[in-house]
């Protein structure tokens, strides 16, 4: 992507930042949005920018259903009925990468044909294994949290995934050869927009659960590392499948963190 449209998007953002927050809100969630029909692609680069800011309320709606339930429910269903919304506000698109990602990445099958059963619809034992294991994993990190922290928990885990895909997309160029949904959000895969995405984040931790910072960022460091690789290594780099994956694994890794005692 040519330098010129990337630095394009960053202003896009800057300019007119209703216009892309809607825009990231309406791709990342199932709330209704409308937008004015304009560049699609440089309206979805631009919202590239506010994928964080989607995560808080994604995760301050969640935030809400904790506070109606947990007087009401014991922890482990209030964790159960947790882990499926945070999921279902975002459409279980994210999910569904995950699902394909495991499908593709565990065939044993050479880059082409990966990519191929990862577009297929259908999903495969991989895949049906990888959602259980993921909100199995949730939903024992959300009812080990105490209910004082689950508040901070929730904002920052949905934040922290939005920021995931941010940062893969950062790291790692386009898989597919010029078609794919993920395709539309890389003329904002910029550093720029990677490191406002890190930032917000840390402000986020630093002053909700300050004391959590390290074992947060050094967590997902570490997945996003790891994802990157094996990413790079099986497909030659990122697509919205594994942005998806990206986004549900760390949230998963950040809600663990919060379930240790420190």
């Amino acid at each position: 992507m040519p330098s010129q449209h990337r630095e394009s998007s960053a202003r896009r953002a800057v300019a007119h930042p209703v216009r892309s927050l809607l825009t990231a809100l309406g791709f990342l969630s199932i709330i209704p949005i409308t937008t004015r029909d304009g560049d699609e692609r440089g309206e979805f680069a631009a919202a590239l920018f506010y994928f964080p800011l989607v995560g808080l309320l994604l995760g301050g709606l969640a935030a809400v259903f904790f506070l109606v339930l947990q007087p009401i429910l014991p922890p482990l269903v209030v964790g159960a009925l947790l882990a499926v919304l945070l999921s279902l506000l975002s459409g279980f698109i994210h999910l569904d990468g995950l699902a394909d990602s495991a499908d593709g990445f565990f065939s044993g099958t050479p880059r082409e044909r990966c990519l191929e059963i990862m577009r297929d619809s259908r999903i495969g034992v991989m895949g049906s294994a990888a959602i259980c294991s993921l909100l199995v994993i949730k939903v024992a990190a959300l009812a080990s949290i105490d209910g004082g922290q689950m508040i901070v928990a929730l904002l920052v885990a949905a934040t922290g995934g939005r920021v995931g895909i941010v940062c893969m997309m950062a790291l790692l160029p386009y898989a597919r050869s010029g078609s794919g949904l993920g395709l539309l959000f890389y003329g904002g895969a910029t550093r720029q927009a990677a490191v406002v995405s890190i930032l917000l984040l840390a402000v986020l931790v630093l002053v909700s659960a300050g004391h959590r910072f390290m074992p947060i960022f050094t967590a997902a460091a570490a997945l996003l590392l790891l994802l990157a690789a094996l990413c790079r290594k099986k497909i030659g780099g990122a697509t919205g499948d594994t942005l998806g994956a990206t986004c549900e694994m760390m949230e998963a890794t950040i809600l663990i963190v919060f379930s240790m005692t420190l």
